[in-house]
């Protein structure tokens, strides 16, 4: 966007909606949304925000006087009513929802349809996670037999439909005939953190003298970190001062099972002094000096169809080495020498190439900064102003 067309509209007014999970709810899509509103509001003074914020059943949160409804995941009516109490809302221009299949009700997350079917105003959809039409997803994700239906359906029902990457626009494209100019490509936000040198975050955490591999987010299968405990005995061979962080807590839609089998898988290699639990669910400050402090950032992922990934990006953001498996976004975006890529379920690659980035620290630093540099193209500000650019777009036709 030219800085002279930003400028006209930036005096504009304009009413959003996001419908979203929100703060103080515990999730990834909660912590975009926040950081988004924030964002636009940064870079569109007079814009006005309202919420529909979707709930998990059997959960009340306290929220801000901008949520104007609570949706409950699984209420049909709670759907209906968030469609028309928009609709009847004249401070509010366009509609943002947030789209994973797992944030709402009914078979693969069909009850969006629903309000989306009733809505009047102009809506803009982000998918964060689209599947392949002709390949049934992985296991350990939640959708199984409407996901195409849906996706189709919302495609249908919203004037634009942004993803974060390019081969997602492809897929809808050419696997979903998506019309080219229905969707946009924006790139999932991040922060715009000053790169530094990791020893000064280290004597702030307490990990003075250690090598520092971490991972964050809320814990559950599909993150395969097992696999990175089991390349740790190796790796401390030769680095014994090497610590592995998993920051967050257990998914709160998942059982601890999960949790509690890595805590064992520890327990059983003897690896508690090198495998560091911290099982809260971070602040962004806490995520971003932990992040400081780390040498090298790994997301073992065991789902090849993932699109978009806060983790990654934040780490990008950062300036941090980043080891990850071969799911979509991360082939994308840590292309060009901006990371390292494993094939899923190999601890012996994510050893051998954790060793590699520890025993050649000039690669390592070039690689960082690759990263940080193409991180710089995805910070808030820069994301804002392409959503806002599209919201005026929508509602100018």
């Amino acid at each position: 966007m030219t800085r002279q067309l930003f400028g006209s509209l930036k005096r504009k007014k304009l009413g959003v909606c996001f419908v979203s999970s929100y703060p103080p709810r515990e999730c990834g899509i909660a912590t975009f949304t926040s950081f988004l509103k924030e964002a636009v509001k940064k870079n569109l003074p007079k814009v006005k925000f309202r919420i529909i914020a979707i709930d998990e059943p059997r959960k009340r949160r306290k929220y801000t006087n901008r949520v104007i409804k609570v949706v409950r995941r699984d209420n049909l009516e709670d759907y209906i009513e968030a469609a028309e109490i928009i609709n009847k809302n004249k401070d509010i221009d366009l509609v943002s929802v947030q789209h994973v299949f797992s944030l709402f009700g009914g078979n693969d997350g069909e009850l969006i349809l629903e309000f989306l079917k009733r809505l009047k105003k102009p809506c803009v959809t982000t998918m964060h996670m689209v599947y392949q039409p002709t390949k049934k997803p992985h296991k350990f994700e939640v959708v199984e037999t409407n996901f195409v239906k849906i996706t189709k359906e919302i495609v249908k029902y919203s004037a634009k439909i942004v993803v974060m990457i390019q081969p997602v626009k492809d897929l809808l494209v050419y696997k979903y005939k998506v019309p080219r100019n229905k969707v946009v490509v924006i790139p999932h936000g991040l922060p715009n953190i000053e790169k530094q040198n990791p020893e000064k975050y280290k004597k702030k955490l307490g990990f003075v003298g250690k090598k520092i591999i971490s991972t964050f987010g809320l814990i559950r299968q599909k993150k395969g970190l097992e696999y990175v405990i089991y390349a740790m005995p190796k790796i401390l061979k030769k680095y014994k001062e090497a610590i592995f962080l998993v920051l967050g807590e257990s998914h709160p839609a998942r059982t601890r099972t999960y949790y509690d089998f890595l805590k064992k898988e520890v327990k059983r290699l003897k690896l508690e002094d090198n495998v560091v639990f911290n099982e809260t669910y971070l602040t962004y400050k806490e995520i971003i000096r932990y992040l400081l402090a780390s040498d090298i950032f790994v997301t073992p992922y065991l789902v090849p169809e993932q699109t978009s990934s806060g983790v990654v990006s934040y780490a990008m953001g950062c300036g941090k080495a980043i080891v990850a498996t071969k799911f979509l976004y991360a082939k994308d975006v840590l292309s060009d020498g901006r990371g390292k890529l494993v094939n899923f379920r190999n601890s012996r690659q994510i050893y051998e190439e954790i060793m590699y980035l520890f025993s050649h620290p000039k690669v390592k630093k070039r690689i960082e900064d690759r990263a940080y540099k193409y991180g710089q193209t995805m910070i808030w500000e820069e994301v804002a102003k392409n959503y806002i650019e599209l919201f005026f777009k929508v509602l100018s036709k």
